[in-house]
């Protein structure tokens, strides 16, 4: 099963030497953030690990950006944005986008098709099972 990971996106136009950055000084930069739900109506934490231990950022972003727009925000040089990799993998080749604090990414488990209840599988739900490992 393939893992997701998360770096930092930034556009080259506003990379310079910003590779090295420490994640403490994002703050002085213009971030791109997400907010899940505007009922709970705050801005969802960047997660980097350092030193092998997870730590959340709590941005103060300039946007906020609940969908695929982050990435066109970030191509057009708004900010510095955390997406997953696989979302910018493209751009990352082309280089339309640059990795920043590549050091400090986390990577996470896979999503998952089904989240099981407590209750017992159905028969059917079991030959679907089979029927994908194959």
């Amino acid at each position: 099963m393939t893992k997701a990971e998360l770096p930092f996106a930034i556009t080259p136009l506003n990379a310079s030497n910003n590779r090295a950055l420490p994640y403490k000084e994002l703050d002085e930069h213009r971030l791109i953030g997400m907010r899940i739900s505007s009922q709970h109506g705050t801005e969802l934490p960047w997660e980097f690990l350092q030193a092998g231990k997870m730590v959340k950022y709590h941005p103060h972003s300039q946007f906020i950006i609940n969908n695929h727009l982050r990435k066109q925000a970030a191509l057009d040089g708004l900010g510095i944005t955390w997406t997953a990799k696989a979302d910018v993998e493209k751009e990352l080749a082309s280089g339309e986008l640059v990795e920043l604090l590549t050091e400090f990414a986390i990577t996470y488990d896979s999503f998952y098709l089904y989240y099981p209840s407590r209750k017992g599988h159905s028969n059917i739900f079991k030959l679907i099972v089979d029927a994908l490992k194959y």
